[in-house]
């Protein structure tokens, strides 16, 4: 798939098949593309948790109330948790005072995302889940930032039609 295909087709699931499994080869295959995502100075902020079988269904309750109850049905996940920079990006961020973690975390879901899609994987990035359960569930100490669920689509889940802002409207090329 090309990659103006693949950005057309990427959306963020909201049905996910709950019999069908990501095999672990290819869970690995969109894990490995996360690891190769930039980062400000090298420095990988961050850390990645796989949750599969009953570690991913328990992750799937750790949602607020009946937000986001699709997640129930996603095979895993994947949450990335904070983590202190190298000493090179470390020593950046103090002397110029920008912090680059969260452009770092969003560079890494990306990858992720679209190699899932890349793979038929569809996925669906969640920000808004209780926390501190799923940090209990997961068994780590550090913040979750984001979780990323994956799965494959019901069958016949359409594409839907990106609205997104006029090009003009959005972009100024000077």
């Amino acid at each position: 798939m090309k990659f103006q295909e693949l950005i057309l087709k990427r959306q963020s699931c909201r049905s996910f098949n709950p019999t069908r499994k990501v095999p672990e080869k290819t869970l690995k295959k969109i894990l490995e593309a996360g690891r190769m995502a930039p980062s400000a100075v090298g420095g990988q902020p961050y850390r990645l948790w796989a949750a599969t079988g009953e570690t991913a269904e328990k992750v799937s309750k750790a949602r607020i109330g009946e937000m986001n109850k699709f997640i129930e049905d996603a095979d895993c996940f994947i949450a990335i948790t904070g983590h202190a920079y190298n000493v090179p990006a470390e020593r950046a961020e103090k002397t110029e005072g920008m912090g680059f973690r969260g452009i770092d975390i969003g560079l890494l879901a990306a990858h992720i995302i679209c190699a899932a899609e890349q793979l038929g994987v569809a996925s669906c990035m969640i920000g808004l889940f209780d926390e501190p359960v799923a940090r209990e569930i997961i068994g780590c100490d550090e913040r979750i930032e984001l979780l990323i669920a994956l799965g494959y689509p019901t069958d016949g889940y359409e594409v839907r039609e990106k609205r997104r802002m006029a090009f003009d409207d959005l972009i100024t090329i000077l």
